[in-house]
């Protein structure tokens, strides 16, 4: 087969093999070709805090706090989501960054609840990753995800803990 060089129109179906239809100043060649098809499954971790402190807002000194959804506070509850896996039942394997997994639990198997691996926890008492002032003070903590042979890792900084953020509420 001598294909030209140029643009070229291309129209495929694959199931198992795929027939290509190419076109380029009106001359049609066909190519025929076989692959092994293996679906690809591919999760995404997603980690909601529920004080969401970063989230962009003034604070009750009027201090502007920048977004930074991947940053929670020590003590803060939080819920791991795991997006993606929707037709995967194999097991999925939860691993702690070792600073956060003070109690030795870890890792564990996630069960699935409905279409999403869902895991809920309270970040221990641990030093903050960077500072108020947004000053990198130790590595970034992670959480990992293992399933299929596969590994993923999510990154998150944490800056201080929920109770230095509770003030005694001004008189309106």
């Amino acid at each position: 087969m001598n294909l030209q060089s140029g643009v070229w129109q291309i129209q495929t179906k694959a199931k198992d093999g795929m027939y290509i239809k190419a076109v380029l100043n009106n001359k049609e060649e066909k190519i025929s070709i076989n692959f092994d098809y293996e679906k690809v499954v591919s999760a995404d971790i997603k980690i909601i805090g529920d004080w969401n402190y970063w989230r962009g807002q003034r604070n009750i000194f009027d201090e502007e706090v920048k977004y930074s959804p991947d940053r929670f506070m020590s003590y803060e509850n939080i819920t791991i989501t795991i997006d993606g896996l929707e037709e995967y039942d194999g097991e999925v394997v939860l691993d702690l960054d070792n600073r956060l997994d003070v109690n030795n639990e870890y890792p564990i198997v996630l069960n699935k609840s409905g279409s999403e691996y869902i895991k809920e926890l309270t970040l221990p008492l641990v030093n903050s990753s960077l500072s108020y002032e947004d000053k990198r003070l130790n590595n970034s903590y992670s959480i990992s995800i293992s399933y299929d042979n596969q590994t993923i890792t999510k990154r998150f900084d944490i800056t201080g803990n929920v109770y230095d953020r509770i003030y005694i509420q001004p008189e309106f």
